[in-house]
Formats: structure tokens, sequence, C-alpha cells
């Protein structure tokens, strides 16, 4: 490479990110003009045909599947030098990861969870319509634009701009991901086991069981869990977590953090199933109740009287009913509460004064 350049016409610029088998950088197409974002297959694994044929699975899968929220591959190839080098050219994402724009500023809004997660599942069913399960929708491998991620009036443009990234374990469904990994077991040092993200992954996958369209649901509720809370749905070594995957209920997000509307703690819950025909019968369909769960994002049991109208009417525009919910009258401005609950307050009101009077209490007296 001592023209600078891969393949004759990739100007390396700056590494985006690293995994256990390739590193990603930012690189100029010198003839094509772009910006592109090229993976480069670590150089101790780049050791025959075999292994490179299994790390072009991913171009394979996703030059398959064309969809607005996954990350566009261009091209890819082996520059036969020595030691040779297997890339990948693919869309430059701008932006970060979930996982980064979590970990520096929290976790994301419910409103922003939904729109992300939504595009992610619209994704994920093109992804499966394709005949392609992705194995690794993990935040790590999912891209936004955090310039949109706080103001709820960008929904829309917030989701447009979300990408599913990296099809490096995407296989046809009902295959396991237990045995020999070619990439993995390259150096001959090792015998991959299960391949998989621990933190996110499904029950199915870390026990080496076949492995369809449902475990990618399992992942999304994952991820939907972490974009909520700021943590992952399990703490502990890799052994732990892989043994709660298989027997622990699938964590509550409104348990660990105030403020998260109750109907997405059903979707999370439910994606999070430990057998796989109980989760959602498609991304569709979790993308579905995802969408219902809309409504009660913006005023929630943790959100002040008085604030509510500001935040109804800020989020507002998000909100939707489906065919077939029921619609509840707004109360008239000013309305006197019905008696038996005017009765029972008095009741707590005077219960509160006589307690506070035994005990002494002199603050009491401010009390009606």
């Amino acid at each position: 490479m001592s023209d600078g350049l891969i393949a004759d016409r990739f100007h390396l610029r700056r590494l985006l990110g690293s995994g256990g088998t390739a590193s990603v950088f930012e690189a100029d197409h010198v003839v094509g003009g772009v910006v592109v974002a090229l993976k480069l297959l670590h150089p101790h694994l780049a050791v025959g045909p075999a292994v490179w044929e299994a790390f072009f699975e991913e171009v394979r899968a996703a030059r398959a599947i064309a969809h607005p929220n996954l990350a566009e591959v261009y091209d890819a190839g082996v520059d036969d030098r020595d030691p040779p080098v297997a890339w990948i050219a693919m869309e430059r994402v701008d932006g970060e990861t979930l996982a980064d724009h979590v970990r520096e500023h929290g976790p994301l809004e419910p409103w922003a969870a939904v729109a992300l997660m939504g595009a992610v599942l619209d994704a994920l069913q093109a992804v499966h319509d394709g005949g392609v399960v992705h194995r690794d929708l993990t935040p790590a491998n999912i891209m936004l634009d955090p310039r949109l991620s706080a103001d709820a009036g960008n929904a829309d443009a917030f989701a447009r701009s979300v990408r599913l990234l990296d099809f490096g374990l995407a296989d046809i469904p009902g295959r396991t991901t237990l045995g020999a990994d070619a990439l993995l077991s390259a150096d001959d040092s090792r015998t991959a086991g299960v391949v998989a993200s621990v933190p996110y992954a499904s029950p199915e996958q870390l026990s080496g069981a076949a492995v369809g369209e449902a475990s990618d649901l399992y992942q999304a509720g994952a991820t939907l869990c972490f974009a909520l809370t700021g943590s992952a749905p399990f703490a502990g070594d890799a052994r732990a977590v892989g043994r709660a995957h298989g027997r622990v209920v699938g964590p509550v997000p409104s348990a660990r953090r105030r403020g998260i509307p109750r109907p997405l703690d059903r979707v999370v819950t439910t994606a999070m199933l430990k057998r796989p025909d109980d989760r959602y019968a498609d991304a569709a369909a979790m993308a579905a109740a995802l969408a219902a769960a809309v409504p009660a994002i913006g005023v929630t049991a943790d959100t002040p009287p008085d604030e509510a109208g500001e935040q109804t009417a800020r989020t507002r525009v998000y909100r939707t009913r489906l065919a077939g919910d029921p619609v509840t009258p707004a109360a008239a401005a000013g309305s006197a509460p019905p008696p038996a609950v005017t009765a029972a307050c008095g009741a707590w009101r005077a219960h509160v004064v006589a307690a506070a009077r035994f005990a002494g209490v002199t603050a009491a007296a401010g009390l009606p």
C-alpha cells in the first residue's frame, strides 16, 4: 500500500469503530469523489478465500434488501497485497450510534425511543421479507442523528436519520449460531461456539438452537429497553447475562426509570418473552404495538398536573388513535368531582389531621 490507497481508490481518513473481526474507517473514494465507510477485515483473519467468503456474506445479505433505514453497501473486494486486505465499502452515515449517544447523554425520551425503534422495525420487516435474519441488532449497530434527538417536533426527521447497520452475522432463518465460524476460527487457535452479542442475544441464539425472525424481535425489545433506561436488560458477566436471558423475566422499563409510559413496558416484555412463539408475530406487529403506545407518551403518572397541558400540546402531532380504541371525553373545565370522591377526600383529610394531633405534630395546624 505504498500509494496509501486501498484497492487503488480508497484513502483512509479516520477510524470509526472496531469489532472482533473488522475495523471501519471513514474513507475518500478518490475516483467517485464520495466519502464512504470502509470495513476492513483484521489482517490476522484475512488468511484465505474461505474467510473472505464468510466476510462477504454481509454484502450478499445487505444487497438483497433496499430500505431507507438500512445502510447501503456499495462494493467489496480483496486488495491483493501482502498481507491481503478484504474490504467492504458502505454508505457513510452521519451521526453516532445509539450506544454512544446514550452513554454520553443518557437514555432517550420516550417519543425518541418510539421513533427510533419504529424505524428499525420497519427496516427489520424488509430484512425478514428478503429472507434474512439480522442476528446482531444491538445499540452499537443503530445510527442516529443526535441533533434531532431532543426535539419532539422533529420526530419524523429523527426517524428518517436512523440506520440499521452491520449484516456481519446475518443468515437465512432456521440456522443455528453454534458451530465453527470461518471468521472467528480463522487463526486455528480457537473454535467458535455461539456467535452472538451476549447482552442483547435471544435465548435460542445463546443456546445454539435454530434462529429465526423472532430472535431479531427479542433483540429489538432488549435494545428498546436500553434506549429507554440507559442499561442493557441484564447485568453481570457474560455467563450470568446468558443465564438471565434464558431464565429471568425481561425487565420492566418503568421500574427502572420514572416517566416511561406503561404501554412501552408491554412492548419490551412481550418482545423479550423466552419462547419465540410467544413474541410478536413479526416486526410489523411489534411496530403496530409500538404505534399504539404513542397516545400514552407526553403525559404520564409522573407528570405534574400543571405541566400536563404543555406536554400534551408539544406532542399532540404524534398522538394517534387506532380504529376501535375507546374515546374518553375530557372532563368539563371547572366541574365538581363526584360526591363519593369528595366524601372520601374529606374522610382522608380528617384522618390525617387526627393522626398528626395524636403524634403532637404541630405542622398539621396548616391543614383545613
